[in-house]
């Protein structure tokens, strides 16, 4: 542990039992003599037993009846450590002291020379794990000079500046896992940092704001992947917006999924002109017309998953991003009902057409590769079933704003009824069966009969684990298809336009 006699004090990180908190008082309780009590802030509510206030007396505040107290003699210092003690602890037991004493007791320094293999041990580490132990700072860390991916997740950390600390000391760090930790702004001791060369930092489940991450980042020199999920961060203040795009300038990817951002926050980070990667799923963000055409010139990879979208206007936006490559939408009320389409169905279009019609560059929309088949097909139903009727019944200027793909696929397809018709006499409807269960779609001739039977399956909503055989249903009986046949549904269909396919999962 830290001290033998450190005092625990307001502020500070503790753990006792198992479970993690704060400390919010530390005094002598009302008509309970000089007894010393400490006020604790649970981080898992159920462990407490009040709000701070015991017999009438408030001690402290807290939410969600979350506090307790507790006599000080019980707690000590709160099951604290610093990084060499807990890696100490922690990687020190996995030399064996018999088998070094046996090589060395010959020589004499038995007892000397495993002590010094301890030590090159903890030096030779590169990947150090010092979850849940304690963790509150670093201390001296010049034994972990070889250490480049380090995880104190679930430790006691109460301060980013205590954070930055274990940045700037451990010198050759490139991935810090700090999640689960409780990092309030500010309190940092050395401020000699800025050339950590940290090139990932892992921060999920911290109650961390805007402040503390810029502060974090002004101690790394080129981060390029951070992970802040399910923090409720929200909005940026402007002075710590333009720290940020200042600090993050080689950033690549962000995970900001789970969190309270909005649109403004979201143009902030589309600055960052190395980014490529940004995950936005589940921060309640809605449908709004963006008017900018200078964010995220290099994204590759968008997930706008489970917000609360309701039009096209974002989507259609999307399309004015060059290089985006992976799109995910589902989860947001546009995305409500069916994903493919029904057979001989002539109802509007499903939420996945309308997707791969508006950006033109996805290849992959929820984890599902867009072939080019279905792309053609895609397009030609949203110019035919929606574009082409807004402009009957909006407008030509108006239909131009709402579908920034308009003169692109006018141009291709023209008025698309003579296409359409085609295209349909190359498809060919597909049932399934399985499990006593049916479902029926049209796929395109030249789709593989492996990928057939993944939307089949998903539309069944059967068997997710297991392994799947396939199997045409012939006038003389089922034909099992081998593991590796990788047959059209067009071939199998013997030219006909239709085909029924029955799956036997084991």
């Amino acid at each position: 542990m830290i001290t033998e006699g450190e005092m625990v004090d307001v502020g500070m990180r503790i753990q006792y039992e198992g479970d993690r908190g704060t400390v919010r008082y530390v005094g002598p309780l009302q008509g309970r003599g000089d007894t010393v009590w400490v006020g604790i802030e649970w981080d898992r509510a159920e462990r407490g037993k009040h709000n701070g206030t015991v017999d009438g007396v408030k001690y402290f505040e807290c939410e969600n009846e979350s506090g307790s107290l507790i006599k000080l003699k019980r707690i000590g210092n709160g099951g604290r450590s610093n990084l060499m003690q807990a890696v100490r602890m922690r990687y020190e037991r996995d030399v064996k002291d018999d088998e070094f004493r046996k090589k060395t007791m010959r020589i004499g320094g038995g007892v000397v020379a495993i002590a010094n293999r301890k030590v090159q041990r903890i030096c030779e580490l590169e990947v150090v794990d010092v979850s849940e132990y304690g963790v509150c700072c670093v201390g001296n860390a010049e034994e972990l000079r070889n250490v480049r991916e380090l995880s104190v997740a679930k430790c006691l950390f109460g301060w980013m500046g205590e954070l930055c600390e274990v940045v700037d000391e451990v010198k050759r760090l490139r991935r810090l896992d700090a999640s689960h930790n409780v990092l309030m702004h500010g309190r940092r001791r050395n401020m000699d940092g800025g050339g950590s060369a940290v090139e990932e930092v892992v921060l999920n489940h911290c109650k961390v704001r805007w402040e503390g991450i810029a502060e974090i980042c002004e101690s790394t020199n080129g981060l390029r992947v951070l992970r802040v999920h399910d923090c409720g961060l929200g909005a940026i203040q402007s002075e710590v917006g333009l720290q940020l795009k200042g600090r993050l300038s080689a950033l690549e990817k962000i995970d900001l999924d789970k969190n309270c951002i909005g649109w403004e926050e979201v143009m902030i980070l589309g600055e960052l002109q190395s980014l490529r990667e940004a995950y936005l799923s589940e921060n309640g963000l809605e449908d709004i017309e963006i008017e900018r055409d200078d964010v995220f010139k290099r994204l590759e990879v968008l997930s706008l998953a489970n917000n609360r979208m309701e039009g096209w206007a974002v989507v259609s936006w999307l399309q004015g991003l060059c290089s985006l490559r992976e799109l995910r939408v589902r989860g947001n009320p546009m995305c409500e009902g069916e994903e493919f389409a029904e057979s001989g169905s002539k109802s509007a279009l499903t939420w996945r057409m309308r997707v791969v019609g508006r950006v033109a560059g996805l290849r992959i929309l929820d984890g599902t590769v867009i072939s080019d088949d279905e792309r053609l097909f895609c397009e030609k139903r949203y110019l035919g079933e929606e574009v082409l009727k807004d402009c009957e019944q909006n407008g030509e200027a108006r239909t131009r704003r709402m579908h920034a793909r308009f003169e692109e696929l006018l141009q291709r397809f023209g008025t698309v009824k003579r296409e359409m018709k085609r295209l349909g006499e190359d498809l060919v409807v597909v049932q399934v069966v399985s499990e006593g269960k049916s479902a029926t779609r049209r796929m395109p001739r030249s789709t593989d009969i492996r990928r057939a039977a993944r939307v089949l399956r998903r539309a069944l909503r059967v068997g997710r684990g297991g392994t799947v055989d396939v199997g045409v249903a012939r006038e003389d009986g089922v034909v099992w298809l081998r593991d590796d046949d990788d047959s059209t549904v067009g071939a199998l269909s013997s030219g006909n336009s239709s085909l029924q396919l029955l799956l036997r999962i084991s």
